[in-house]
């Protein structure tokens, strides 16, 4: 890594540039792939996940916020984030589902709804959980099909597939709401 103000040649751990005092630790780079969502080291010319390249529009991610220049289409507030396609089951987080031009972003506000179960102790490691990672990002890029699912057989859902085969779902806290076909008919030509 070199000094980003003179170009002097650091060594790893370097807080300071020997050169011209620049404080090192200001110039990590906090880059996170626009592809896969995966962190980039500072020296990175490719992601080590999925081989893009860096500088190819890559979001940054700061106090768990994830900036990029994509245009807000929906969001969803009280909305369940369940893995694969479930007919019923336990949410693994509640939070708010915003959908952009280039991504779905869920941030989440409490952990998984079997939490509730235990009652204000319960509620409060949900809580904290969601604390350690609270927003999952989704890439327009690694989308591979959208459709509308059901839970319990009365809530529409969105249901997003991504190209390496996971599937995540997001129910919104209304029975029969349309915001899942809308989200789909909004970010369609978004698509891939």
């Amino acid at each position: 890594m070199n000094c980003k103000k003179c170009g002097q040649a650091l060594a790893a751990g370097t807080k300071f540039c020997p050169n011209c005092g620049t404080r090192v630790e200001q110039q990590q780079n906090n880059a996170f792939c626009s592809t896969c969502g995966a962190k980039l080291d500072s020296s990175a010319v490719f992601c080590p996940v999925c081989g893009v390249k860096v500088g190819q529009a890559e979001g940054r991610r700061e106090n768990n916020t994830v900036t990029t220049s994509g245009k807000l289409l929906a969001s969803l507030n009280l909305t369940s984030k369940y893995e694969g396609t479930p007919s019923i089951g336990i949410a693994k987080a509640t939070g708010t589902l915003s959908v952009y031009d280039d991504r779905i972003e869920f941030k989440k506000q409490l952990g998984s709804s079997l939490g509730g179960s235990f009652g204000a102790a319960g509620m409060a490691i949900a809580k904290r959980k969601v604390k350690k990672d609270p927003v999952d990002i989704y890439p327009v890029s690694q989308i591979a099909q959208l459709r509308v699912g059901k839970y319990m057989s009365i809530y529409n859902t969105l249901v997003v597939l991504l190209r390496d085969g996971t599937t995540v779902s997001f129910c919104p806290a209304v029975p029969g709401s349309t915001k899942p076909q809308d989200i789909i008919n909004s970010l369609q030509p978004y698509l891939r």
